[in-house]
């Protein structure tokens, strides 16, 4: 008790400034996110219209894509490895499903076509991590060369040539309004209903990082000297682009890694096992 006193008593007496630098040193994400608010406070002040409902919707539609591929990348590099084939993996499943559904079946709904393009891009993400655990490399150099291969079957057998028309459940996904604001001056900006995916692909990772066996399991390879040479990845990310509005239709957030699950079960049976030996021991001396 008095050792636990005096511990209190001396955080007391450290300056408020040393307090909020040791919080800010154990917070990392803190320190990012105060130079992002920094920043729209410095741009807002030059620049009055920054702060106009139609830029902030703008700038919300602008990165549903580029978030949900941080946070497929956020995972692979929890697990200590990198994966730098997404975006051909995501240019590929765009491509092929949006081709497809608008020479074959044009009338298709939209929740199949999610369906079809998280299921493509899981598929492919789990060739990139058989690949690392079959050829034992680091996942970097075997997606640089998968991202290549993907890049190389794109142009030659499926082309990227811009559609001009995509199936009409695919264009009213990506037209449908969240919210819509329509300024003094006339002028309508819609926050796209797409922008939930990447608030609840967001939230979903938050989840299995921090409150899942697997989220810890990743941690814990991550943090092996290993890991970057071990970690299978499998990253998943979709997206088509609908006209005229981009959006990303969905990314499977079960973005985790062979080993990182393998290890996980190898250290659950192992604890149980050395749980029921001891629990004989202790029978036995008994």
């Amino acid at each position: 008790m008095a050792n636990a006193a005096a511990t209190v008593a001396g955080m007391r007496d450290v300056p408020a400034a040393i307090r909020i630098m040791r919080w800010f040193i154990r917070h990392p994400p803190a320190v990012t996110f105060l130079l992002v608010v920094i920043l729209c406070i410095v741009v807002g002040t030059i620049n009055p219209g920054f702060w106009q409902v139609s830029n902030l919707f703008d700038m919300a539609r602008s990165t549903v894509v580029r978030g949900l591929f941080a946070l497929g990348v956020l995972v692979v590099l929890a697990s200590g490895g990198l994966d730098v084939s997404f975006t051909a993996i995501a240019a590929l499943v765009m491509y092929v499903i949006t081709m497809l559904v608008t020479n074959y079946a044009p009338d298709l709904s939209i929740w199949p076509i999610l369906g079809i393009a998280a299921t493509s891009g899981a598929i492919l993400g789990i060739c990139n991590g058989l690949l690392v655990h079959a050829l034992q490399a680091p996942s970097l150099i075997v997606t640089i060369g998968t991202q290549y291969a993907i890049r190389g079957f794109l142009l030659t057998f499926i082309g990227t040539a811009l559609f001009m028309n995509i199936p009409e459940s695919m264009d009213a996904f990506g037209k449908l309004a969240l919210l819509r604001y329509e300024g003094a001056n006339g002028a309508v900006a819609t926050l796209p209903a797409y922008f939930l995916v990447l608030v609840v692909a967001a939230s979903v990772t938050w989840y299995i990082l921090n409150r899942t066996l697997i989220g810890r399991a990743l941690y814990a390879v991550g943090e092996t000297p290993a890991s970057p040479r071990g970690s299978d990845t499998i990253c998943a990310p979709c997206m088509c682009s609908s006209s005229p509005m981009q959006a990303c239709w969905l990314e499977l957030l079960a973005s985790c890694t062979f080993r990182a699950i393998a290890s996980q079960i190898r250290s659950i049976w192992r604890g149980r096992n050395w749980t029921s030996s001891l629990r004989s021991s202790s029978v036995a001396r008994a």
